[in-house]
């Protein structure tokens, strides 16, 4: 299966007419978006694992022998990094 998740992060499946926008058959009409998307809070992010991209969805994760992430992280908003508290020096003095 080819996949990829859009610039504004919607995700499409490739088909033989090309790329179609893959539709939440989950969703209440009127409500929501009715394309599956990347602000879905259910919708994790995609992962290399055994030679395949994996998208893991609210009810099952879909596998990619091929998979395009168009997203970019706009400049000065990479993701924040998480520092592991045992780096500080001060970290196993006790309070006072």
């Amino acid at each position: 299966m080819k996949g990829k998740l859009d610039s504004q992060g919607y995700l499409h499946l490739y088909r033989v007419s090309g790329y179609e926008p893959a539709k939440c058959p989950f969703v209440v009409i009127g409500v929501a978006s009715r394309c599956c998307t990347h602000a879905c809070a259910l919708m994790g992010e995609p992962v290399f694992i055994n030679h395949a991209w994996m998208l893991p969805l609210c009810h099952k994760a879909l596998v990619f022998k091929e998979f395009i992430d168009e997203r970019q992280v706009p400049v000065g908003e990479e993701e924040p990094t998480i520092e592991d508290p045992t780096d500080d020096e001060d970290f196993d003095k006790e309070e006072e």
